[in-house]
C-alpha cells in the first residue's frame, strides 16, 4: 500500500508541475496580448488621424484602398501588354517597309502577268513531269515484254 501511495504522490506532484507550467504559459501569453494592445492603444492616440473620422466608412474605405491596388496592378499588367504591342508593331512596321517596294507591281496590273506567266509555268512543268513518267513506264512495259518474247523463244523464225 505504502508503494500505491508514493506512486500516487508522484503522479499528483507531476499533474501539479504540468498544471504550473500550463498556467505559467497561458500567463506569458497574455502578457504579451496586453503590451501588444498598449503599443496599438499608445500608436492610436499618438496617430495624427482624425478625430472625427467616422468609423462606419472605414470599411468601404478599405475596400477603396484594395480597389485602388488592384487598378495599380492592373495599369502595370496594362502597361507591359502596351509594351509587347508596341515591339509587334515596330516589328509589323519595318515588315511593312520592307513590302512597300514592291507596291508599284502590285498597283500595275505588272503582279497579274507575273501571276499568270507562273501559273502557266508551273502546268507546262506538270504535264512535262507526267509525260516523262508515262514514257518511263513504256519503256519498261515494252522491256518487260521484250523479255516475255526472248522467254518464249522465237515464235516466228522467219521473221527474224
Amino acid at each position: 500500500m505504502l508503494h500505491l501511495e508514493s506512486e500516487l504522490q508522484a503522479s499528483q506532484s507531476e499533474t501539479a508541475a504540468a498544471r504550473r507550467r500550463e498556467a505559467a504559459e497561458k500567463v506569458r501569453v497574455l502578457e504579451e496580448s496586453d503590451a501588444e494592445i498598449r503599443s496599438l492603444r499608445h500608436e492610436i492616440v499618438t496617430s495624427p488621424g482624425r478625430e472625427n473620422f467616422p468609423a462606419c466608412h472605414l470599411e468601404d474605405m478599405n475596400e477603396q484602398v484594395g480597389a485602388c491596388e488592384s487598378i495599380g496592378k492592373r495599369l502595370a499588367d496594362t502597361r507591359r501588354e502596351l509594351e509587347t504591342a508596341g515591339k509587334q508593331l515596330a516589328a509589323v512596321e519595318a515588315q511593312r517597309e520592307f513590302l512597300k517596294q514592291f507596291e508599284p507591281l502590285a498597283s500595275s496590273g505588272e503582279a497579274d502577268r507575273i501571276s499568270g506567266w507562273f501559273i502557266g509555268y508551273l502546268r507546262l512543268s506538270t504535264h512535262r513531269d507526267e509525260a516523262l513518267r508515262a514514257a518511263v513506264r513504256c519503256q519498261e512495259e515494252i522491256r518487260a515484254a521484250t523479255d516475255q518474247l526472248g522467254r518464249l523463244g522465237p515464235a516466228f523464225p522467219i521473221l527474224r
